[in-house]
């Protein structure tokens, strides 16, 4: 009297082959979505290891040639300096009185940048526009 066949084996493999297969697709997406996060985590994580807010502007790093006026004796505390217009320049008083303004604000001196990290700064500030970050990442 009811006209409904009976479900065969062959439409019961059918109805499990797509559920197996919409499984495997939305584990497939789990997969993809995780490493997706993973590389930006990475990322993260590389962009603050390699400097505070990962990005420093070159033009906000000063930098000043020196030599050493004086050469004592014996092992001091205290070091005289010339600042020079140049690597072999003569001694500049502007750029003297700027080095006094700073170690007064800041109350370090830092070391130059190696070749490897300049050469990585200015390749950064190539690419980033100067600070406009194509990635999204804060540039502060």
């Amino acid at each position: 009297m009811n006209n409904v066949p009976e479900p065969s084996w062959l439409q019961d493999g059918a109805w499990i082959a797509t559920i197996l297969s919409g499984l495997s697709i939305v584990a497939g997406v789990i997969v993809w979505i995780n490493k997706q996060l993973n590389g930006w985590r990475e990322r993260q994580r590389a962009l603050r290891h390699r400097n505070w807010h990962g990005y420093i502007i070159m033009g906000t790093i000063s930098s000043w040639y020196v030599r050493a006026a004086d050469d004592p004796k014996s092992p001091t505390g205290r070091i005289v300096l010339d600042v020079l217009d140049g690597p072999d320049g003569t001694p500049n008083a502007n750029r003297a009185h700027s080095l006094r303004l700073q170690i007064a604000a800041d109350g370090i001196i830092a070391r130059a940048p190696t070749p490897e990290e300049d050469a990585f700064l200015k390749s950064l500030s190539r690419k980033r526009g100067g600070g406009n970050d194509p990635e999204g990442f804060p540039v502060r």
